[in-house]
């Protein structure tokens, strides 16, 4: 048997969390490492990128969140085996990051800026990213984003929303 250990922050959502749920759901047992926020300077020069999340499989390490996932994805059907339906998977993965990616840039911003940033978010950039991301639900037939069954682009939509 396989050993699984996923590290990450210590908090439900964020990066690890679509891989957290693919483990879960696919029955795979794993060591499910959380790292306090406060302590990351201490953990952080153990890690190959001072980054998380990372993936550890009998003794070898896999890093960038969507990597892993579609890894897990890979073992558990969470991850289509046909190359369009990856490719549709692939594209709302990396949709929800950029979307993502718009709302972790404030979270460092002195308040004032933050909020005049995050109102400009709430009215333009997460509706057009919102409505395209249902646009491509529907279009892939209104339950999941592809192949017709449960994938990573699901979990990481859910995680995102």
């Amino acid at each position: 048997m396989r050993g699984f250990k996923l590290t990450y922050f210590d908090f439900d959502g964020g990066r690890a969390e679509p891989a957290r749920l693919a483990l879960k759901l696919g029955g795979l047992r794993f060591e499910d490492v959380r790292i306090p926020i406060p302590e990351w300077d201490q953990y952080k020069d153990q890690f190959r990128y001072r980054q998380l999340p990372e993936f550890e499989v009998d003794g070898r390490w896999l890093n960038q969140s969507n990597a892993i996932a579609r890894y897990i994805g890979q073992l558990t059907g969470y991850y289509p085996e046909d190359p369009w339906e990856a490719a549709l998977c692939d594209a709302i993965v990396d949709t929800v990051d950029d979307t993502m990616k718009r709302l972790v840039d404030t979270f460092t911003m002195p308040e004032e800026e933050k909020k005049a940033v995050r109102e400009e978010l709430v009215a333009t950039t997460l509706p057009l990213f919102l409505s395209g991301l249902n646009q491509s639900l529907l279009e892939e037939g209104g339950t999941y984003f592809a192949d017709d069954h449960l994938s990573i682009a699901d979990l990481k939509v859910y995680v995102m929303v």
